[in-house]
């Protein structure tokens, strides 16, 4: 499977305070949410940042998110928030300065853990018969794409998704009806064929064309992921899948992937059970690390493999993986 991605993914950072001298007091909450809460994370949505400031010995203070000017107060306590919509995945830092009524000033802040940023795009064709991206405030299939992202890449722990850093992750749907190929940017891959020999106008989940952290999966797979679909597959597996590969090229050190090919070269060797079809996974040490991804988060790909796509079967039948799972992502 292959994909690509249009999103906006954040991850929940931690809520640092800290004072200084001159009782001055910050702390903030600048965890992105999406609507409702669900993972702490946000698809397309703009991120509220919020704070509280108290001081006893300042004349003035003024409060900046990054580098950007966000408040200013003469008050002694100050609760504020703002929304923000990120463009790439990133930092923030809340920076508050303080003013002494000798005009002299200090600095106090509070940091976020990394952001991952994207949004979700769903396509139809118009009237004129071309393929374009389509946009609705309030859209079934996008909110669930969007809460499925935001699983896989939230629970990419911090210390690996500072290599995202600078990227933007963008999940696009595969309209039902249409080819991955009628999509654009993906024009190009008609009548192309697979590393595996199929073609691309029937593949309906890719990842990382040109190179960028982007998904494209079929519709089918974004619905109620606790049915099967009419096929018998599951709803997710695909979306996750790819996403898999995302996080692999995109928010992992080298290091890694080299220790997954020589966890899948071991496990060749040994005539070890693989994850789903076993030819597909051991293809590649990309395969092998993006089925792996769907069985961490229990998303089986059909009813007859759901025992394979767990965690606990990870452990039982290829515990270096397991462990390798554990170190790349939180839960």
């Amino acid at each position: 499977m292959v994909g690509m991605l249009a999103l906006s993914a954040m991850i929940a950072p931690r809520a640092f305070a800290s004072t200084v001298p001159c009782n001055l007091s910050v702390s903030g909450d600048l965890t992105p949410r999406v609507r409702g809460g669900e993972y702490h994370a946000t698809f397309g949505d703009p991120v509220t940042l919020s704070w509280h400031v108290a001081t006893t010995c300042g004349a003035r203070t003024e409060i900046y998110i990054n580098t950007t000017y966000a408040a200013q107060t003469i008050s002694n306590v100050s609760d504020g928030s703002i929304l923000v919509s990120p463009a790439a995945t990133t930092s923030y830092r809340l920076n508050v300065r303080t003013y002494r009524q000798d005009g002299s000033s200090f600095w106090a802040f509070v940091d976020t853990e990394t952001v991952m940023v994207g949004r979700v795009a769903e396509y139809r064709r118009n009237s004129e018969g071309r393929v374009v991206e389509y946009r609705l405030h309030t859209s079934a299939v996008r909110t669930a794409a969007g809460r499925d992202a935001a699983r896989v890449l939230s629970n990419v722990k911090e210390g690996y998704r500072q290599y995202a850093a600078g990227k933007l992750f963008r999940v696009d749907l595969i309209p039902h009806g249409l080819k991955l190929t009628d999509l654009p940017g993906y024009t190009y891959l008609r009548g192309v064929h697979t590393i595996d020999g199929r073609l691309y106008d029937d593949v309906r989940g890719i990842a990382n064309v040109h190179e960028l952290p982007n998904v494209a999966v079929g519709e089918e797979d974004i619905l109620d992921d606790s049915m099967p679909t009419r096929d018998g597959r599951f709803d997710g597996n695909t979306l996750i899948h790819e996403l898999g590969h995302i996080v692999l090229i995109h928010s992992t050190p080298g290091n890694i992937r080299t220790t997954a090919e020589s966890m899948r070269q071991a496990q060749v060797e040994r005539g070890g059970d693989f994850v789903g079809d076993d030819s597909y996974t051991s293809f590649n040490v990309d395969e092998y690390f993006a089925e792996a991804t769907p069985a961490w988060f229990m998303r089986p790909l059909d009813e007859d493999t759901q025992h394979e796509y767990s965690r606990p079967w990870l452990q039982d039948n290829d515990r270096p993986l397991y462990e390798l799972m554990r170190e790349v992502y939180t839960s």
